[in-house]
């Protein structure tokens, strides 16, 4: 038995700041730096696995816009309803409270209407997030490596997938009214906290 060998192939894991590549272990034993070619290449997959993070967080605030226009869209045709509800009431020449019908939204009283997301559109939501926690944390424990190489790697990694997935864009629609235009679309451009 030779106990020397063993020993020669153990895992570095240092606590303080360090720019070791051979025999550094990242996470697992199994994955263990043994040549500057094996560091090049973790380091680049630690940054494309930075750049699907960006990816998927875009992912899932566009996916909450998509559901969000939806509920709008579901909104607006209750209220719609709701108003030719109150114009045939008042039309036939019942009010309003008269009716058979549940009373309608109508437009200048204050009314709440709450549209929520299908259980499935949640449940695509809840994962979607669940593996953006996922990911985030195994970034956070290679970072606590303390690795220069690799903590580089991650800050090159989130600008790389801030600049090819998180293009900043705004959406504008031009309605004209005979000589009056009048622009639309153009909202509160504070990317936080939507």
């Amino acid at each position: 038995m030779d106990h020397g060998t063993a020993s020669m192939n153990a895992c570095k894991v240092d606590m303080l700041w360090n720019w070791n590549v051979k025999d550094t272990c990242f996470l697992a034993s199994g994955w263990h730096i043994t040549s500057n070619g094996m560091m090049a290449a973790s380091c680049i997959g630690v940054a494309l696995l930075v750049v699907l993070l960006e990816a998927l967080r875009v992912m899932g605030k566009k996916y909450d816009g998509m559901i969000l226009a939806q509920m709008r869209q579901r909104g607006n045709a209750v209220l719609v309803a709701s108003a030719q509800l109150y114009d045939e009431d008042i039309a036939n020449g019942r009010g309003a409270r008269q009716s058979f019908r549940p009373a309608p939204i109508i437009p200048s009283s204050r009314s709440t209407i709450v549209i929520r997301g299908s259980p499935v559109q949640q449940a695509i939501r809840a994962v979607i997030y669940a593996v953006v926690c996922g990911v985030a944390y195994i970034i956070m424990l290679l970072a606590m490596s303390f690795n220069g190489a690799i903590i580089l790697s991650i800050v090159a990694g989130a600008g790389l997938g801030k600049f090819l997935t998180d293009w900043l864009s705004l959406t504008i629609e031009l309605r004209g009214d005979g000589n009056k235009e009048q622009v639309e679309g153009i909202e509160d451009l504070t990317v936080c906290c939507r």
